[in-house]
């Protein structure tokens, strides 16, 4: 089973945006790089304000502007993982809303709140031809000096 590697203080950013977003969802962006065994490496979390234009607690729209930090990072040879958002209420699982407008490849780290508190967190992989999700293990590393916040 595909791997997200993360880092503990990587993994609070994501924690820290769900629960001072919440009730609305937040979003933001991953960045690393693929192993050749195909697990990922986060080396950047970017948060995003969720510009969503109905009611944000049931759903997200990432900023366009964390698409352009994206291409820079493409650039420095990093390439974008997936994205993280929260579920205000459990369970930590994708949406059809989430298959139907994912990309791709893409890995989803999913936070699930119960009264503004994390519960759960998991992440997935949108199939490479959109039709299915499939469950990624979360693989947490210690902390290092630069935990790679963007």
């Amino acid at each position: 089973m595909a791997r997200l590697i993360i880092t503990a203080a990587q993994l609070r950013v994501v924690d820290y945006e769900a629960t001072h977003a919440w009730p609305a969802e937040c979003c933001g962006l991953l960045f690393g790089a693929e192993t050749d065994a195909g697990d990922r490496v986060v080396t950047h979390v970017l948060p995003s304000p969720n510009l969503f234009a109905g009611d944000k607690r049931q759903g997200y729209t990432l900023d366009p502007r964390a698409l352009l930090v994206a291409e820079r990072f493409a650039s420095r040879g990093l390439a974008t993982l997936g994205l993280y958002h929260s579920h205000p209420q459990p369970p930590a699982s994708p949406s059809e809303t989430d298959r139907a407008a994912g990309t791709f490849g893409w890995s989803y780290l999913i936070v699930a709140l119960a009264d503004g508190r994390v519960v759960e967190t998991k992440s997935f992989r949108l199939a490479d031809d959109g039709s299915h999700f499939e469950a990624e293990v979360i693989t947490k590393q210690d902390d290092e000096p630069d935990a790679g916040t963007a």
